[in-house]
């Protein structure tokens, strides 16, 4: 059934289960929490950005062999941030991200 990818021999097939802390379950109907509404992921140079309706995260993808994703800091306040509140994405809203190359510097734009 299906498209046979789940029974491919291939090693670049790497599955990973995180934590991320930015897809949690928030929104309710009269079936209980029902899952966290939009999210969105993009890769740029060896980072995996993750978005989801609590934030950003970011996961180091340069190794391909390794067996845990090192989460990546961002400095806030003197300490280390692996959970950043971009507030753009709602428990009910879309979500879409796209990195622009500037001359001087490049920008990632979020839309939720």
């Amino acid at each position: 059934m299906g498209c046979g990818a789940s029974k491919s021999t291939s090693t670049a097939l790497r599955f990973y289960n995180a934590n991320t802390g930015v897809l949690v379950a928030s929104h309710s109907s009269q079936y209980g929490k029902i899952g966290p509404g939009a999210a969105t992921m993009a890769v740029r140079d060896s980072v995996l950005y993750i978005f989801g309706n609590k934030g950003m995260t970011l996961f180091d993808v340069s190794d391909p062999n390794t067996q845990n994703l090192p989460q990546i800091g961002v400095p806030k306040d003197g300490k280390l941030e692996y959970k950043i509140d971009t507030g753009a994405i709602a428990s009910n809203s879309g979500a879409a991200v796209v990195f622009i190359k500037g001359e001087n510097k490049d920008l990632m734009y979020l839309a939720g």
